[in-house]
Parts: C-alpha cells; structure tokens; sequence
C-alpha cells in the first residue's frame, strides 16, 4: 500500500525505504529473510510516527562526531582556544561517553551540570563545558539539518520592546529625540 514503504534486494542484503515528510530513506535491515526485513520496516514506520523522529544517520551520532565538527570550525575561523575546548569535551565525553548526540537532552544536561557542581567544579567551568556542547549542537544543526535537535533549549531571545525595530519607532525617535536602542530595551 502506498506510504508503507518498501523492501529491495541490493546485493545479497534485503534493505528497506521508507519516506518521511518528503525525503527518503533507505536503510540495511541486516538481513537476508524477507519476514525479518518486513518486521524491521513496520518497527521504523511506527517511529517514523512518533514526534521525536530523526534518520538513521543522526541516529548513529555521537559526542566525538560533535567534537570533530567543533575543531573544524575553530580551525577554520583560526580560533587559539582548541585547547580548552578539548580540555573542556574531557569532562562532557565522561559524562555522556555511551549516549548518542540525540540521547542528550535536557534532563540529562541539567543531572549532569547538578553531578559536576557536586564534584566540587566551578559553576563558570561547568558553564563553559555547556557553551561548548551548544555550540557543537548548533554547528550540527547547520550541518545536517533541524532534525539534531539536542537537549540545549536555544538562549532567550532578548525581549523586544513595545516599538521594535520599525518605521513606528522611527517616527516617534524622531519626535520625541529618545534612542531606538533604548525602547528597544523597555519591557512589553
């Protein structure tokens, strides 16, 4: 039936494909009986269902894949503090040495950041440890797309103020003298 994926030999391997809003994937469902590849396709649509879903790619991701993203960059943008960043993954890949990128999610940071505190870390140490694991789910997130969400919620967004950044607020800077950087600032 249509939208219930398939199942195709390729090679001596069965493999099955499946799609999920628009895209396609296609997976090895290790394995030669035809019954053991159909149960395989039936366990992947039903995750396909649920919200949390994401690839068989990004499930394979781990901290050191995150890591290896995060030294790219800073070698790329010729960044000099490599060496706190790996001093800094020491202390997350203990903590997180077994779980995928997709398994870190908020509850586990927040027992994390709770265990590091009472090992007697400093709270700006642990901090910096964080900015670093955020900094590498953003760098994965503009690398393979939205579906790495990770467990870090994004910062705040600093709040607008009541005029935001429009011709309203130009025209009443320019009435009253008052700085658009400054309403900018005032609370809603």
């Amino acid at each position: 039936m249509r939208g219930d994926g398939c199942i195709y030999s390729r090679g001596n391997m069965l493999w099955i494909a499946y799609s999920f809003r628009g895209k396609m994937f296609r997976e090895s469902a290790h394995t030669t009986d035809e019954k053991v590849a159909r149960k395989v396709l039936r366990q992947r649509l039903k995750q396909v269902e649920r919200p949390g879903f994401v690839g068989s790619k990004e499930d394979r991701w781990t901290l050191a894949d995150m890591k290896a993203r995060i030294k790219a960059d800073y070698e790329r943008r010729q960044n000099r503090s490599l060496k706190t960043v790996e001093y800094c993954f020491k202390h997350l890949e203990a903590a997180f040495q077994f779980r995928r990128v997709i398994d870190i999610t908020t509850p586990v940071i927040q027992e994390y950041t709770a265990n590091r505190l009472k090992a007697g870390a400093a709270r700006a140490s642990v901090n910096r440890e964080l900015a670093y694991l955020r900094r590498g789910f953003k760098l994965m997130r503009r690398h393979f797309g939205n579906s790495c969400s990770g467990g870090t919620s994004p910062r705040r967004e600093r709040a607008k103020g009541f005029f935001g950044a429009g011709r309203a607020c130009h025209r009443f800077t320019k009435h009253t003298g008052c700085r658009c950087a400054r309403l900018g600032s005032v609370p809603v």
